[in-house]
């Protein structure tokens, strides 16, 4: 199976009216390496009327390093494992949020090493760590290791409000 560096991987998902659809994922696949660094292929893939449809860009890009690397299959259990509508009532019940058009999700893998991350609102963004079974929502938290962060965005007609959620 097709393997893919973590930090390389990305996509958006909408929820409207309880279901989600998925919009659009991106990964780059290494295809081999040269004096530059490591080469990469990029993959888009959009959601139409429930199929994805997926392009190749070949040699898009060149990074001086490689990151740590999953399958594919892995990805998706992984993001299985994100109960995306519990995500999404907890964040409006312990929010008040009451009204809202859409919501747009985003999610991306990222490395951390000791880093040191503050929750709570921030710029008008919120910041909260799912650990445990359990949403924290203020003080500093220290993460280490690959982790889904997960980006929810709940529009309304005076801009939304938005949530960086990381998973542990």
């Amino acid at each position: 199976e097709t393997l893919v560096p973590y930090d390389m991987i990305s996509g958006v998902l909408s929820y409207d009216n309880n279901n989600i659809i998925v919009e659009r994922i991106w990964y780059n696949v290494n295809t081999g390496s040269s004096n530059k660094g490591y080469e990469f292929d990029n993959f888009q893939c959009e959601g139409r009327s429930g199929t994805l449809f997926c392009k190749e860009e070949e040699l898009l890009n060149t990074e001086e390093i490689l990151s740590d690397q999953i399958t594919l299959g892995e990805v998706k259990s992984l993001i299985s494992t994100v109960e995306i509508y519990d995500l999404i009532e907890e964040l409006k019940s312990s929010n008040d949020i009451y009204s809202y058009q859409n919501v747009i999700i985003s999610f991306e893998f990222r490395q951390f090493s000791n880093e040191i991350i503050e929750l709570g609102l921030i710029d008008s963004t919120s910041y909260v760590l799912y650990s445990d079974d359990n949403y924290i929502y203020e003080n500093f938290q220290s993460l280490n290791g690959t982790k889904i962060v997960i980006r929810v965005h709940f529009i309304t007609s005076d801009s939304g409000q938005a949530f960086y959620v990381y998973y542990d």
